[in-house]
């Protein structure tokens, strides 16, 4: 992917996606392999179009880990009211 980039092959949003998505992966053997097939694939598509091919990479490659994965994300979810001045919240 770095060397995609250096040559001019990939933009930074592209990269971006990328390695937000190599962060998600927990195995070396998968991050290789995202590393391997995502600079061809976003060579030739839209953002929004790896966007989704990234999701779906995720969930073939560590398909044993997405429900773990969903769970953590559960449990990081929250809500939180601010009072501010003027009436606002």
């Amino acid at each position: 992917m770095w060397t995609a980039f250096s040559r001019g092959h990939l933009d930074a949003g592209r990269v971006r996606e990328i390695s937000l998505t190599i962060e998600k992966l927990q195995r070396d053997d998968s991050r290789q392999r995202l590393d391997d097939e995502a600079a061809p694939y976003a060579r030739t598509h839209t953002l929004a179009e790896l966007r989704r091919w990234l999701r779906r990479f995720v969930a073939r490659v560590e398909a044993d880990l997405v429900r773990e994965r969903a769970e953590t994300e559960r449990t990081r979810r929250h809500g939180r009211v601010e009072h501010t001045d003027d009436a606002m919240a």
